[in-house]
């Protein structure tokens, strides 16, 4: 009986010392793919930049869990964050596993929070804020009476 499904080639590893000048001309894939950071003193275990189709490239910190379990935590996109900052990050996020803690990336320095920003908005709009008089419906000359269900605007 012949296998009908089609013969794949493994895919070589890609492993490459990771510089700043290696990493912004890696060439777009069809398909999503890594590039491990290897073959260097300043080499660190799972540090890939993920290469996607658009061609945005994005260092990240690969783990494996005393569990067996896999996870990755995005660091920061190449150009926005430096190699060393990703170095040092990605060896933060596996000592925090190692110690069987969530993996956690620290905010960069400055950076506010989404929760932070609107605390900091609303506070901003309250102290500029002017006592403003609640809009009152004007009858309207409508015939139908009021109890019909339909809601009537105020007019503007």
């Amino acid at each position: 009986m012949l296998d009908s499904t089609p013969e794949r080639k493994p895919r070589k590893p890609r492993r490459k010392l990771l510089t700043e000048d290696s990493v912004l001309p890696l060439d777009v894939d069809a398909k999503p793919y890594r590039v491990w950071d290897s073959k260097g003193a300043l080499a660190v275990r799972g540090l890939p930049v993920l290469v996607s189709p658009l061609g945005t490239k994005t260092h990240r910190a690969q783990y494996r869990d005393r569990h067996g379990r896999q996870g990755a935590v995005k660091l920061g996109r190449v150009g926005e964050l430096d190699l060393d900052e990703a170095r040092t990050m990605c060896r933060e996020v596996r000592r925090q596993v190692y110690r069987g803690q969530a993996p956690r990336v620290s905010k960069v320095k400055g950076g506010a929070t989404f929760k932070e920003l609107v605390e900091r908005r609303t506070r901003e709009e309250q102290v500029g804020a002017k006592e403003t008089p609640v809009p009152t419906v004007r009858s309207s000359p409508c015939s139908m009476p009021a109890s019909a269900g339909i809601a009537l605007r105020p007019d503007r």
